[in-house]
């Protein structure tokens, strides 16, 4: 009889310290972390909107529209191959022109840029070879292929392609790390791993002592097996805890930019990188308080590959 209600007490314990580490985790993993994420992103855009523009914003380190984006995101898709051309033609690089049927040419000029990024001159190439002006369309959409010095050919979409070169223009530019894979995989697993250890431990034993506290007793034996109890939820929990993690480090990425990408000399920066994400979506929205209307026109022109590249303004 005696041993029945041993397992009765102990399935009894075990129960309660589950709950207690499930409902800890929930709310680390899905409350508290991403409400620190937002709360962080919040604070950096109440500074901004409180201040008067009397300047238009600098990036600290002088980064391409889709290079910023790219610190954020790694989905690159047509907006960020037209926010390069418009960039391209705020350089005077090319001039940009819409036709009477609503369409959008591009020519080159009146500017020669000899130091241009691969990805840059993988959308001018095929502007050079046209005999006249063509359409937008062309350059952004469709296949293409792009042939290194080194003699390598990449092909694919021209998404693909454009991609590709960015990545790996930042790598040699030393603004992104070349072996991302291997700490990215490192902080999902500390991520989960550690995390949830912390999650599952430490309200157990916050549980436990209030409880012995409570009694007026120390109980050993409880205490012990809500170690074990927890050690064996662990466990379990690692693989859901790691992909978990994955999300959550994707959604902080998206909100205030993945850290784990940059060098050194480029992860100092990444505070005013988001500040001026933040400065371009609001005064793509309309939220900022600008010294006067020629700054503000200026500040939007001046912005608006940025906008598009970040999804802000449409590319049209």
């Amino acid at each position: 009889m005696s041993t029945i209600l041993a397992s009765v007490g102990e399935t009894s314990l075990r129960t309660q310290d589950w709950q207690v580490a499930t409902i800890s985790l929930f709310v680390g993993y899905f409350l508290l972390y991403p409400a620190y994420v937002l709360a962080t992103r919040w604070k950096h855009t109440r500074r901004i909107k409180k201040q008067l523009v009397t300047t238009s914003y600098k990036l600290p380190q002088q980064l391409s529209p889709t290079e910023l984006a790219y610190l954020f995101s790694t989905k690159v898709n047509r907006s960020q191959l037209y926010a390069t051309l418009l960039d391209l033609s705020n350089r005077s690089v090319l001039s940009m022109n819409k036709k009477k049927n609503g369409k959008i040419h591009v020519d080159i000029g009146p500017k020669v840029d000899k130091k241009l990024k691969s990805y840059e001159q993988s959308l001018m190439t095929p502007i050079e070879e046209a005999a006249e002006d063509i359409a937008i369309t062309r350059i952004i959409d469709g296949l293409g292929q792009y042939k290194l010095p080194s003699g390598y050919l990449i092909k694919g979409s021209k998404q693909y392609v454009f991609w590709w070169l960015m990545r790996d223009s930042m790598r040699n530019d030393k603004i992104i790390k070349t072996d991302m894979r291997r700490k990215y995989l490192s902080m999902i697993l500390s991520f989960g791993l550690l995390c949830s250890f912390a999650l599952i431990f430490i309200p157990l034993f916050g549980v436990r002592m209030f409880n012995m506290l409570d009694m007026g007793e120390l109980v050993i034996g409880d205490f012990m097996t809500s170690i074990e109890n927890g050690f064996v939820l662990w466990v379990i929990m690692a693989l859901p805890s790691i992909i978990a993690s994955f999300f959550l480090l994707r959604f902080r990425g998206r909100m205030l930019g993945r850290y784990w990408l940059l060098t050194d000399k480029y992860d100092r920066y990444l505070e005013q990188f988001e500040a001026y994400r933040e400065f371009v979506r609001l005064t793509h929205r309309g939220k900022l308080h600008f010294d006067s209307k020629t700054l503000e026109k200026e500040s939007l022109a001046q912005t608006r590959p940025y906008a598009i590249a970040f999804g802000y303004a449409k590319d049209s």
